[in-house]
């Protein structure tokens, strides 16, 4: 067995010994535990929250733990774990709750007209009161319980005489019952069915629904400054510490420090030689004018004094349309518009403003609900070829706008033979909807959507210096910096629902041009399918034909290929794998001297990182006070707690906290055909990481994998006939999972709009 397998073997068996109690004590989901035992004994950091607009949902807190093998050797990491379950309620408040109808008015009429794909989002495990045990949920009846008739010891009976017999003397026999088995194949079988009064909704069962109203309160809920999450943490190593015996059995024992309530595991601390704070890149805007980026927040401003700074390259627009459904208040709107031309002339760009506007107003398309990509059709058949931009007011019904206007759009302008570049503003987010702040009028909300317009026009908004002056990596020798991600369908979504990947390349040394690949997959599946043609047929051409005036020899001579979404364990089966494809689609295009860097990126690290202090006080319990605070932007951790593994890796924190507690990724370099030193992959990654165009701060990872992943997670949109069923109440995700793509198909994205950042 090899090093490698070894290390995941002594990890997987680490990780039983450190979860062996909890799984009897705890609701185990993955490598996180819950449950009302940890929610009695520390409600500081475990609890249940009840979420949503109907209440039928709580987010529960607990702790997830998992053993890394470290330089300085096996870690415990812990952290906090939130995961979303369905409430432990009865079905018919279930089902009230849903339909917003009084439970006194759930009559058998209610109850049957609630949707079929509503009825199958239902959580699936009952618990009945006759009963000891859980139910599967196959459905609601079709008629009441009192006409439901079966057979038993060779008795013909009905449900409610049947239950009403056993003792269960508050049952209404006009209401429908809950079906919980398949109906039997022999001639007259009658599928079982049980009241409705008397079932409830199992409870530990968890949820996938990710509408922005629950993502909004796990956020709300989890997000903890680091002086509380660190509290927490070390609390959840006690619990850890107390509640796990086989440890110390296995020659595992946690580390211990003596304090006033006895012995308690200790945070591991850093020794200042493996942890270096990397300096920001100076960013470089339109009239070689000079950004200097904030070293404490990493963030920046495109003003200087009273004036605006131009985009290093603003884009000339002749034709373009803006589109609204019947806006309630086209003064407003007009008032937004003005603010957006001032703002586009500040940034530099030509043309986007009135005189240029298709029928020189807004143009209403009336219903958002039908052929709205038909409607956008003949609006580009209206200009004739020259429509470049279509700026989309979206109204203010938000589930109307994610099921369907939204991917609608989308779809349209990525699918479509004109391969119009479109922007969405968001009426809500201009009428201060919701007792939020207006932004009509507000020029940074304009700013904000210029960032993304201006790149879509085929301008480019700034660069780093480094790149500019041919002192950074991608400028050294022709570069290809390559960002991939895979979109998965959640859990429960089925086996026919697509995986989406998606790859972005960069094609110039400033990293501001991109070709762009999306690939429908199988079901969950990781592995990038036929990884080597889409190089052979696409990437390497692209980046051939935009150098071909600017270089003799325009082919890449260095790959970087940030890949993310790939675990420690998925190295072998899919990282070498596709180092292989790549490796062969080179040597076919006969450019076998070409260099590949291939490097996995994990964002889904349990591991936290802090700044401590310690005051001259002390808490009430007589230990020392210690204060934990936010890790300095560009903090790089090569060190101690990176994996002992073949591989080279470093954590990396390049952003800002601006609320809560940092999240490091790992990165682990897998193939450094290049040679690249450690400082040059780590210095280039932060250097990426301040050019993700739609914002004015450093973000938490390289550029390149933050636009595959909207790419991947847009994908879903361009397969024909899309439509979100993953949870059709009111607030469904446009998160999930798509349809219609065939296995390792590429989707029909138009060749022009491929080479535009249409994902922004």
């Amino acid at each position: 067995m090899g090093g490698e397998e070894n290390r995941i073997l002594q990890t997987t068996i680490l990780n039983h010994v450190f979860q062996n109690n909890a799984k009897f004590l705890f609701t185990q989901i993955g490598s996180a535990f819950f449950g009302s035992a940890l929610e009695m004994n520390h409600r500081s950091w475990a609890k249940a929250i009840p979420i949503g607009r109907d209440q039928t949902l709580k987010l529960h807190l607990g702790y997830s733990t998992s053993v890394v093998m470290t330089q300085k050797g096996p870690m415990l990491q812990v952290d906090r774990a939130a995961r979303v379950f369905a409430a432990a309620i009865p079905v018919l408040e279930y089902f009230a709750k849903k339909t917003n109808t009084p439970i006194h008015r759930m009559d058998n009429t209610a109850l049957q007209r609630i949707p079929r794909k509503a009825i199958s989002s239902t959580p699936k495990r009952l618990i009945a009161k006759h009963r000891r045990g859980t139910l599967r949920f196959f459905g609601i009846s079709p008629v009441p319980i009192r006409e439901i008739t079966f057979t038993k010891d060779g008795q013909t009976t009905n449900v409610f005489d049947y239950f009403t017999s056993m003792g269960h003397t508050n049952l209404n026999p006009m209401l429908p019952g809950i079906i919980v088995g398949r109906q039997p194949r022999e001639a007259g079988g009658v599928a079982p069915v049980i009241p409705i009064e008397m079932v409830e909704i199992a409870p530990e069962q968890t949820v996938s629904d990710k509408s922005p109203e629950i993502s909004e309160a796990m956020i709300r809920n989890t997000c903890t400054e680091p002086n509380e999450r660190f509290r927490h943490i070390n609390d959840i190593f006690a619990t850890v510490h107390q509640t796990e015996q086989a440890p110390p059995a296995f020659g595992a024992p946690l580390t211990t420090t003596a304090t006033s309530r006895g012995p308690r595991p200790c945070l591991y601390q850093l020794d200042p030689s493996s942890v270096r704070q990397l300096p920001t890149s100076a960013l470089l805007y339109g009239k070689n004018q000079k950004v200097l980026v904030s070293r404490e927040k990493a963030d920046w401003r495109l003003a200087q004094g009273r004036n605006d700074i131009p985009f290093l390259d603003p884009a000339t627009v002749e034709c373009w349309a803006v589109v609204h459904f019947n806006c309630s208040d086209t003064r407003l709107l007009g008032s937004f518009l003005d603010t957006f031309y001032r703002m586009a002339r500040g940034r530099g760009i030509r043309g986007l403003d009135q005189n240029t506007l298709l029928r020189r107003g807004p143009i209403n398309l009336s219903d958002p609900n039908r052929d709205v990509e038909q409607k956008l059709d003949r609006l580009a058949e209206e200009a004739n070829g020259r429509l470049q931009l279509v700026l989309v007011v979206l109204p203010d019904k938000e589930a109307q706008n994610r099921i369907y206007l939204y991917p609608a759009v989308k779809r349209w302008s990525a699918t479509t033979r004109k391969g119009v570049p479109t922007q969405c503003v968001q009426w809500p987010k201009m009428t201060g909807g919701k007792g939020g702040r207006m932004l009509a009028t507000d020029m940074q909300y304009s700013a904000g959507i210029l960032l993304k317009v201006n790149p879509k026009l085929g301008g480019v908004n700034g660069t780093t210096v480094d790149m500019a002056d041919g002192k950074s990596v991608l400028s050294h020798t022709p570069t290809m910096v390559m960002g991939v991600d895979v979109n998965h369908a959640p859990p429960g979504a089925g086996s026919e629902a697509n995986s989406y990947a998606a790859i972005v390349a960069t094609l110039d040394k400033h990293g501001a041009r991109f070709h762009t690949e999306e690939i429908a997959q199988p079901s969950r599946q990781e592995l990038i399918s036929g990884l080597k043609d889409v190089m052979r047929q696409q990437f390497i051409p692209a980046f051939i034909n935009h150098n071909r005036a600017q270089l003799p020899d325009p082919r890449p001579k260095r790959i970087i290929f940030y890949r993310d979404g790939i675990a420690t364990n998925q190295f072998d089966e899919i990282a070498l794998s596709e180092i292989k494809q790549i490796k062969t689609a080179l040597f076919d295009e006969g450019m076998p001297d070409t260099k590949l860097v291939y490097i996995v990126v994990q964002k889904r690290t349990k591991c936290r990182l802090a700044v401590v202090s310690t005051t001259s006080g002390q808490r009430p319990d007589g230990d020392p006070d210690v204060r934990y605070g936010k890790i300095p932007p560009g903090t790089v951790v090569d060190g101690e707690i990176t994996n002992d593994s073949e591989y080279p890796n470093f954590y990396m924190v390049p952003h800002f906290g601006l609320k809560g507690t940092q999240k490091p990724a790992h990165y682990h370099v897998i193939c450094n055909e290049a040679e690249l030193s450690a400082d040059e992959i780590q210095e280039f990654t932060f250097e990426l990481c301040h050019t993700y165009h739609r914002a004015t701060k450093v973000v938490s990872g390289p550029a390149p994998v933050y636009f595959a992943h909207l790419a991947a997670y847009k994908a879903q949109y361009n397969t024909s006939g899309y439509k979100d069923d993953a949870n059709v109440w009111d607030t469904v995700s446009i998160a999930s999972g798509g349809s219609g793509g065939s296995t390792g198909s590429h989707l029909g994205v138009t060749d022009t709009v491929k080479r535009s950042p249409y994902w922004m």
